[in-house]
């Protein structure tokens, strides 16, 4: 998925896709927990959120290249 595609889908399918895209790796939820400043034993949930709002922040930004959104995963975590 491309960013200008991420900016037409609603809040619940980011969350959904956001959730997808860090899978069960717990490795990726602890850098993400540590890039976005939350303190351990944040829930899953909160985190997940932090990353919509990053990708959604960054493909704002990003318009109008069209990153996809795994590549704006792996420069972001």
């Amino acid at each position: 998925m491309t960013c200008g595609r991420w900016l037409r889908i609603s809040e619940a399918e980011r969350l959904i896709l956001a959730d997808a895209l860090v899978g069960a790796s717990p490795d990726l939820l602890e850098r993400i927990r540590v890039r976005q400043h939350q303190p351990p034993g944040t829930a899953r949930d909160v985190l997940i959120r932090d990353v919509v709002g990053s990708l959604t922040k960054n493909c704002e930004v990003a318009a109008p290249r069209e990153p996809s959104l795994g590549d704006l995963m792996d420069a972001l975590y």
